[in-house]
């Protein structure tokens, strides 16, 4: 059954609005491995060492996103109740 023009709307903003939030995740996460593969180049250059290899340069940046995925997950955790510790699904509304 084709859908109104009306859900036709709805389902494209959600589309937009899906595909922009993808966009800022990927973003987020290639700066954050930029930011890790300076900080190990700067810490390199300073001990007065080789520069890193591609694969050091690689293990850095995952450690970087992965350790920015679990602060969000914390982050989102301690969001979820409120002063009653309440699980946020749980609170009436």
């Amino acid at each position: 059954m084709p859908l109104s023009v009306r859900e036709q709307d709805a389902a494209a903003v959600l589309a937009k609005h899906h595909a922009e939030k993808a966009q800022r995740v990927k973003d987020r996460i290639d700066r954050l491995e930029r930011i890790a593969v300076a900080k190990l180049r700067g810490r390199l250059a300073i001990a007065g060492k080789k520069p890193p290899t591609r694969a050091e340069e690689n293990a850095a940046a995952e450690a970087a996103v992965r350790q920015d995925e679990q602060d969000r997950a914390a982050a989102r955790s301690r969001e979820a109740h409120d002063h009653n510790d309440v699980p946020a699904h749980r609170r009436i509304r």
